[in-house]
Order: structure tokens, then C-alpha cells, then sequence
């Protein structure tokens, strides 16, 4: 496959497949779980009772399962994707014939590579941290400034997750969500963008796509800025092992802060809001200034 010859309609298709999937196949294994779920308390199998006093839990469940079932779904794509971009690098690099990319072995190693083996001290301690202060310094600005109350929908869904426990909330938000996102949003999505139209569109159109997916205005805008900095994190350590780490920190830190209310006056807010921006820029020129060779 030679993404140079493809019109931009097909580039662009490419791209809004990987979503569309995992939007539908989401939705798609989560209605299948409910209906399964709902047939065995009408048989009986289930007491209605049990499912009425343990419904936060159950969703909870149904929504990790569907998430990591949608992660099956798009691993092929994800490794399609990566020996893709592994023989457009070979071929760009080398100039030489890329017959000997068309194996899955080249791909499989890239994907062991991008999710374990390039693993470093450094660089995870920089993505954590960058995820982490970036995450509070926008939710902190977005409370002070009132962005939080324009849109009804992102309060609703701000409810929802705040009724998660907490284990149960660390392991959906800040575990399965990160890597499902990630093998959608960067590790396929920004990565064809990147081979269709270059780093910058990529990363900037990737971010737009995160943050309208989101479904509301708050969290689009935040989504966005987010899946700027993430952007940039996976196209800097090109590995996806990084970008989760950024996406995990950052949701684990505020659902933890949340849940707990642990920002709870102004005066603290606005303290945690500055050493998060400090934070922020410290990691952010540790970033600019680091690479990883491998």
C-alpha cells in the first residue's frame, strides 16, 4: 500500500474508519452484554434485585468489556498501520525496494516494540507528569473560568463518572479507556494522517478528531488540547506506550481528585493551578529537548 498514491478521499476515509469502528463496535458489544444481561434476569438466572443494587458496577463492567472487546477488533488495523509506517520509513530512509516489508513479522515486532520494549525511565516520568499537569491546570481553569457550566451534557456525564468507585473508576478511566483511545486516536489515526499529509496536520487534526468524539463542548475543547500535547508525545518518543501514559496519568490524577474533592476551596485551586503550570513547562522543555534512540 502506497499512501503518496492515494487521492485525499481515501486518505481521509482511512482515517475516519478506525473511529467509526470503534465508536460502533463499542456500542455494538455493550448493547449484546445489556440484552444478555436482561434475558438472564427475565429467566431468572439472575435476581432483578442483585442487578438493581449492583447497576453503578455492572455498567462499569459492561463499558471495560466493550472497550477491551473494540480493542481486539482494531488490533489488526493497528498492526496494518504500523507496517505501513515501519516500510515508509525503510523506503524513505534506505531508498531501497520495500518487497521485504510485506511479511506481518515487521509489524508484529513494531507493535511489541511500541507497546513494551522501548519502555524508559525518563521518558515515562516525563509523559506521566506532563499528562498529570496539564489534566489538572485545564480542569482547575475550566472550573474557575465556568467553562463547566455551558454545556448540560458534559455535567451529566461528570455525574456519571463520579458515581464509579474509586478501584473500579482507576481501572476503566485511567487502564482501558487510555489504550483503547490511544490504538485508535494515535496510534492509527494520527499515524495515517502522519503518512498522508505530514506531522503537523497530523497531530493538529488528530486532536480535533479526539476532541469532537468526546460528544460535547467542554469536553471537545479540553479533548482537543489534550490530544494536542499527546500528539506531540507520540510523534516525539514515536512509540504508543507514551501517549497512554500521558492519557492514564492524566485521567487516574483528576478522577482520583474528584472523587476524593480534594480541590475543594479556591485558594487551593488556584496554588495547584500554578504548580501544575510549572510543572507543565518544565516537563514540556525536558520533552523538546529529549530523544530516545533505540
Amino acid at each position: 500500500m502506497e499512501t503518496n498514491n492515494l487521492s485525499t478521499f481515501e486518505k481521509t476515509w482511512g482515517v475516519l474508519i478506525p473511529i467509526l469502528v470503534y465508536k460502533i463496535s463499542t456500542a455494538f458489544f455493550a448493547m449484546i452484554m445489556l440484552t444478555l444481561t436482561d434475558a438472564l434476569s427475565r429467566h431468572g438466572l439472575i435476581p432483578s434485585a442483585v442487578l438493581s443494587e449492583n447497576s453503578g458496577f455492572l455498567s462499569v463492567l459492561i463499558r471495560a468489556l466493550s472497550l477491551t472487546l473494540s480493542i481486539a477488533v482494531l488490533f489488526t488495523s493497528y498492526v496494518k498501520t504500523m507496517h505501513i509506517k515501519q516500510c515508509s520509513a525503510t523506503e524513505s530512509i534506505d531508498n531501497t525496494d520495500t518487497t521485504a516489508c510485506t511479511g506481518n513479522r515487521t509489524g508484529i515486532v513494531n507493535v511489541t516494540q511500541s507497546f513494551t520494549s522501548v519502555l524508559r525511565p525518563l521518558p515515562s516520568v516525563i509523559s506521566l507528569l506532563i499528562g498529570m499537569s496539564s489534566a489538572l491546570f485545564l480542569n482547575i481553569l475550566f472550573y474557575i473560568t465556568g467553562l463547566v457550566n455551558i454545556s448540560s451534557a458534559f455535567n451529566k456525564v461528570s455525574s456519571n463518572q463520579a458515581s464509579v468507585g474509586l478501584i473500579a473508576g482507576i481501572i476503566l478511566f485511567g487502564i482501558i479507556t487510555p489504550v483503547a483511545e490511544e490504538l485508535v486516536f494515535r496510534g492509527i489515526v494520527l499515524s495515517r494522517l502522519n503518512l498522508g499529509f505530514g506531522v503537523t496536520p497530523a497531530i493538529i487534526l488528530s486532536a480535533l478528531m479526539f476532541g469532537i468524539y468526546h460528544g460535547n463542548l467542554v469536553q471537545g475543547i479540553y479533548g482537543t488540547l489534550m490530544g494536542l500535547i499527546i500528539g506531540y508525545v507520540y510523534i516525539k518518543y514515536d512509540a504508543l506506550v507514551y501517549p497512554i501514559l500521558v492519557h492514564s496519568g492524566a485521567n487516574i490524577l483528576v478522577f482520583v481528585i474528584t472523587s476524593c474533592n480534594l480541590l475543594n476551596s479556591l485558594s487551593i485551586r488556584c496554588i495547584a493551578m500554578a504548580f501544575c503550570g510549572i510543572i507543565f513547562l518544565i516537563t514540556l522543555a525536558l520533552l523538546r529537548n529529549h530523544t530516545i534512540k533505540y
